[in-house]
């Protein structure tokens, strides 16, 4: 797709704003919701789009599935709300304790010794 076509469907897109507010809630629920499964799905996770939903929405556990799948859905979904509070920061404002902060949050009850933590050893490809 050209840019021309994109920033015409912008155009449209903006010709609908303000959104309604239960619109609004609707579209943070599912981009929470299908940011967190399509990201822990590449990291391997095996939990699918409507189980991820349900751990997120209702708090419940999937038989069949470890611990760790569903603490990595909560942990996702902590992180996120953490990055949205500190979007509008500018990068003269971001600290190394922010950066730290979402490392920490992302592998709460994952890899908890490591978590919020430089790394002590090299990395290697």
């Amino acid at each position: 797709m050209n840019y021309d076509k994109l920033r015409q469907k912008k155009l449209t897109l903006d010709g609908f704003r303000p959104l309604p507010p239960s619109l609004l809630q609707n579209l943070d629920e599912w981009f929470m919701t299908e940011l967190t499964y399509t990201s822990n799905a590449i990291e391997g996770n095996t939990l699918t789009r409507s189980e991820t939903a349900l751990v997120l929405e209702k708090g419940i556990t999937i038989g069949g599935k470890s611990i760790q799948e569903h603490l990595e859905v909560n942990s996702h979904t902590s992180t996120l709300r953490f990055v949205r509070s500190i979007v509008n920061k500018t990068m003269s404002e971001l600290t190394i304790n922010d950066i730290l902060t979402i490392h920490s949050l992302i592998l709460k009850g994952i890899d908890d010794n490591n978590a919020g933590c430089y790394r002590n050893v090299a990395a290697y490809l």
